[in-house]
């Protein structure tokens, strides 16, 4: 594999790592303000049915 592909692998990889742990940080962050988003709501939906 050509090392500009191996560099362009892990900037998506740690750009979509940086975004994940973002999320989680802002999730913890608001708690239940965060089930007024409607993410949330169609994630806590499907779990009920």
């Amino acid at each position: 594999m050509p090392d500009h592909l191996a560099d362009g692998l892990l900037v998506v990889l740690l750009v979509v790592l940086a975004l994940l742990v973002l999320l989680v940080l802002l999730v913890r962050a608001f708690g239940r303000d965060a089930s007024v988003a409607p993410g949330h709501a169609l994630l806590r939906r499907g779990g009920q049915g």
